[in-house]
């Protein structure tokens, strides 16, 4: 009887011990996967060091390069006014050499804080920036997207208010 209780004590105290299966294992919230995609392609937010290899490149800058100096912009920069105002004078000097390549990263690309470049756009700190031509070089490309549209409304915008 004895050896019964210890034999069925054991079997309780062993079936008790759940081991985590592999399907029972949290996934990754989303936000991490960001972090994790953007670290594993060197994309981190605020990186001067982009911004300056970008404009070293114009006019000539490859989309790669646009890009990555496109992934670097973040709303979390604008408490970093080194980054903030050369990024934003580099944004405009992209967006007049390389318009079409810009319009179509910002259309495929998912990792692009693409609401903080419009704001940007809204808001050149350089004034020597030609809006006006910037605006009628846009519209005359033969490209028709949403991307296209919020560019030319960001930059009347900030026509408006100069």
């Amino acid at each position: 009887m004895t050896q019964k209780l210890i034999f069925f004590s054991f079997l309780f105290i062993f079936s008790c011990k759940q081991e985590p299966k592999i399907n029972q294992i949290e996934k990754p919230k989303v936000e991490n996967e960001k972090k994790v995609e953007e670290i594993l392609n060197g994309n981190k937010k605020c990186d001067i060091k982009k911004v300056v290899s970008l404009k070293n490149e114009l006019p000539n800058a490859s989309k790669k390069s646009i890009e990555t100096f496109l992934s670097t912009v973040s709303v979390d920069c604008k408490n970093n006014v080194e980054f903030s105002q050369f990024s934003n004078e580099v944004l405009f000097e992209v967006l007049y050499s390389k318009p079409m390549d810009v319009i179509s990263i910002m259309e495929k690309e998912n990792i692009i804080d693409k609401n903080e470049i419009y704001r940007m756009l809204e808001n050149p700190i350089n004034d020597v920036v030609n809006l006006k031509k910037m605006i009628d070089n846009i519209n005359k490309l033969e490209v028709q997207n949403t991307n296209k549209t919020i560019i030319l409304e960001a930059l009347q915008k900030a026509l408006d208010k100069y």
